[in-house]
């Protein structure tokens, strides 16, 4: 190894610019997945280190529609301090004014916050800024809630049947994280203000939740102490673990995605680092051969080209290293505001020293079969300068090296994300990909020589297609691992693109077109003919979908508890948390059913259930099997007699579960409704149910389709800046594989300038030659891009698929015009170097 290190050393000293790509193709890499998991890191130190605070406490135990009952309440108080906080949606309108704005009216009392403290401003004791003055209750608020009301820090509201004066703006809560989506501005007010507002009553869409700063406890037993006494109470546990669920899971969606980039890029440019190593010792083939001839070893050459390879690939390793902690701090700065919680992306060692060796590995993995090929080589054939031969060949057992390189780089990227599953798939298919480019450039180098001398042999044919088709052939030509490397990253590219305007499609020109105007919720059940004649006095009302409901949630699956229960994850929603129920004599308009059948309109026997088909499928149940829900404390068990197949995207009265008449009779209900109407009469539907029912809560349908749209504008940015790095990493590829080629190429410039070929034929040979190799590339990669992107699209997103041709025509284009560009770029530079020189270097 001294011997080695010494002769690399000396190498290196004048070869190092030959190691740039593999350097700069291993920073891109290892950069992407540096940051992604600096970037984690942070998010899940700042989860640890601001989970009580974020939690309001230790524990908390949530309920919907019900409060504690005195003896669950005693129970809580055993356990340690209690902070009952109550949260829920409403109507605000200002006073004087007809501006209504909905908002999320959350209620505390005098222990709150157990944990962390509230900003205000101006700067004031929360419990003075909610107390009653003047008969009046007090409230804070999030700071656009005023904007959108029209009014100021002293002027006065109404909710419900309540009056409440503005006293500060809301500047910091320090549990805003635990709790769910908000449609509207938080409104804070204390338990006797929310009481007085006449909206808590049975069956409103109330979350109670009890935060605990426990004694002697530690959160799991205190958990498990209540849940043994009162085992069918409905209370659901949380942790700090769960202080912010929906961050969590945003964080943990985004690490997976950006999982598989990091992978893809890696992939990518491993292909570079092998594109690179292969040139490099090309052109060191004489000094391989004078030192074999006296004496060297194979072991000797091996090692000093692999010291040489991993010196510059610790170079492009640590670089990638830094680049990627900057970018996860620069992340961490712009998307801070967009977490409920604060954290610093900072250089951590772990998720760094991940990215390292997934360097390392994808090093290894791409370098052993040029190392090998250098050692198997004979000197005789070297000092010929013969490159066909067993010269081209790679010894067998360098493969099961870099195989094993390759699984192993998956099960990084698998045990570090959070989906391991999804990684294990999307990996699978990359390297599929890679293996199906694989066979297409061979089949390019093949089929070009075929067509080169078929055209030769016939005198057709323009003469710069011939050469150009001749090349794609020649020994050493850059057509299979240009092919590979553009294929993958315009796969990604058209792959993402194309998810991307599925999804803008959905939600831009299929639900607006079917969405109504607004979802009414919390009516109560006796004001029912009066919500529909307030929304039927309206010129241009169309339709009303009105149906009672109340929130439950699976607690068993034929009798097995859901936490064993093994559940897809495109299904994990309809278990995790509360869900809407209902009751249906008859089956609604529009009901697809898949399996089994509706029970009679006059059914009066044991609970039946009617399930959504593709969260049974995720839940592994049929026609037949049960379900057990826990409603308001109560269980009850039902069977499963039909399968529906259920069209989220129409926002109309929707549930995942439907049962049978008597099911829940003496659960407290609400209706819940959508109402449709024509463009011009939103506003006076408003209106009207709001002057009849002041207390019921109007969502409008058109401002949650633009949040979503806001939203997925914002995705589309991010996935175009991925999908352009992808690009720009197959690209950096063709460079390097244009680089890898210079020597030969040089020749061939020379002998074609000196029979008296044109430099605009030169260039247009080298232009041709690349733009094959890029239209084929690209050809596949649409196909291969689009395949990926409906099976994301249908199985993993969950919505109808929709091609769209011109993301993938674009691509196409634009790749066959960059590559033939770069191509004859290269041509263009080779043209200053004088062909008389070169001819006669060659001839001595």
């Amino acid at each position: 190894m001294g011997l080695a290190a010494r002769f690399a050393r000396r190498d290196l000293r004048g070869a190092a610019l030959s190691f740039r790509f593999l350097s700069l193709c291993l920073t891109l890499g290892v950069a992407a997945i540096a940051a992604v998991g600096v970037f984690a890191a942070a998010v899940e130190e700042g989860l640890l280190r601001d989970g009580r605070a974020l939690l309001g406490g230790d524990l908390e135990f949530r309920v919907i529609q019900r409060a504690a009952n005195p003896d669950e309440r005693e129970a809580l108080d055993r356990l340690g301090t209690v902070s009952h906080v109550m949260t829920m949606r409403a109507m605000a309108e200002a006073k004087g004014t007809p501006k209504r704005v909905l908002i999320e009216l959350k209620s505390v009392d005098h222990a709150y916050p157990l944990a962390g403290t509230v900003g205000l401003d101006p700067a004031m004791d929360l419990g003075q800024a909610l107390a009653p003055q003047d008969g009046v209750f007090g409230a804070v608020a999030a700071s656009g809630f005023g904007s959108r009301l029209g009014i100021d820090v002293g002027d006065r509201f109404t909710v419900g049947k309540a009056t409440f004066e503005l006293r500060a703006i809301l500047q910091s809560e320090p549990d805003r994280g635990a709790d769910a989506l908000s449609f509207g501005p938080r409104v804070m007010v204390s338990e006797a203000g929310i009481e007085s507002t006449g909206l808590v009553r049975p069956g409103s869409m109330i979350r109670h939740g009890y935060r605990l700063a426990l004694t002697d406890r530690t959160p799991d037993q205190a958990a498990q102490t209540f849940a043994e006494e009162f085992p069918k109470s409905g209370f659901r546990p949380r942790s700090l673990a769960e202080a912010t669920p929906q961050a969590k899971t945003q964080v943990e969606r985004v690490r997976v995605f950006l999982t598989l980039v990091g992978f893809a890029s890696l992939l990518v440019g491993g292909i570079g680092v092998a594109q690179s190593v292969q040139s490099h010792l090309t052109q060191k083939r004489p000094t391989i051969a004078i030192l074999k001839s006296l004496g060297a070893s194979s072991a000797l050459i091996g090692r000093t080209y692999a010291v040489e390879v991993a010196t510059m690939a610790a170079i492009g390793i640590v670089a990638g290293l830094a680049l990627g902690a900057v970018c996860a701090i620069v992340a961490a700065e712009v998307a801070g505001d967009l977490l409920p919680l604060a954290f610093t992306a900072r250089a951590v060692v772990e998720p760094l020293a991940s990215a390292a060796l997934a360097g390392i590995l994808a090093t290894f993995a791409f370098t052993v079969p040029p190392l090998a090929r250098a050692r198997a080589v004979s000197p005789a054939i070297l000092l010929r300068g013969e490159t066909d031969g067993d010269g081209r060949r790679t010894p067998w057992t360098a493969w099961p090296w870099a195989a094993a390189a390759l699984v192993m780089l998956i099960a990084i990227f698998a045990l570090e994300a959070p989906d391991r599953r999804i990684v294990l798939y999307a990996a699978v298919g990359t390297l599929a990909a890679a293996a199906i480019l694989v066979g297409l450039g061979v089949a390019v180098r093949r089929i070009g020589g075929a067509l080169h001398e078929h055209l030769a042999a016939s005198g057709t044919g323009d003469t710069r297609l011939r050469l150009a088709l001749a090349n794609l052939a020649r020994p050493g030509s850059a057509t299979v691992p240009v092919t590979i490397a553009l294929g993958l990253a315009m796969t990604l590219f058209v792959s993402l693109v194309e998810v991307e305007s599925n999804m803008r499609r959905e939600i831009e020109e299929r639900i607006p077109d079917r969405a109504p105007a607004y979802f009414f919720i919390d009516i109560p059940p006796e004001d029912g003919r009066t919500f529909d004649s307030a929304v039927w006095s309206v010129r241009g009302a169309e339709a009303i979908e009105r149906r009672p409901m109340v929130r439950g949630r699976i607690v068993a699956v034929n009798d097995t508890p859901i936490e064993r229960v093994n559940i897809a994850p495109g299904a994990r929603w309809v278990a995790d948390g509360d869900r809407g129920l209902t009751v249906a004599p008859m089956p609604p308009t529009g009901t697809h059913i898949v399996a089994g059948e509706w029970w009679p309109s006059d059914y009066s026997g044991p609970p039946l259930i009617s399930f959504d088909a593709r969260a049974a499928q995720g839940f592994g149940v049929g026609v037949g099997d049960t379900l057990t829900l826990n409603i308001l404390g109560r269980e009850i068990t039902g069977r499963i007699a039909n399968l529906r197949a259920i069209d989220w995207t129409s926002f109309g009265v929707n549930f995942a579960m439907m049962l049978s008449p008597g099911a829940l009779d003496g659960a407290p209900m609400s209706d819940i409704a959508a109402v449709y109407t024509t463009p011009d009469a939103e506003d006076a539907v408003a209106d009207a149910v709001a002057d009849k029912l002041p207390a019921v809560t109007a969502i409008r349908v058109r401002e949650v389709l633009d949040s979503a749209i806001s939203l997925l504008t914002r995705i589309a940015g991010a996935t175009e800046t991925v999908a352009a790095a992808a690009v720009a990493a197959g690209l950096l590829v063709l460079i390097g594989a244009l680089a890898a080629a210079r020597r030969a190429q040089l020749y061939e410039t020379a002998v074609l300038r000196a029979v008296g070929a044109s430099r605009a034929t030169i260039i247009g040979i080298a232009a041709i030659e690349h733009a094959i190799i890029g239209l084929v590339a690209v050809i596949a990669a649409a196909i291969l891009g689009t395949v990926a992107a409906w099976a994301a699209v249908r199985y993993a997103i969950g919505m109808e698929w929709s091609f769209a041709p011109l993301p993938a025509l674009i691509a196409i284009l634009a790749t066959m015009a960059a590559t033939g560009a770069f191509g004859a770029a290269a041509a263009w530079r080779l043209l200053a170097v004088p062909a008389a020189r070169l001819l006669a270097a060659d001839s001595a």
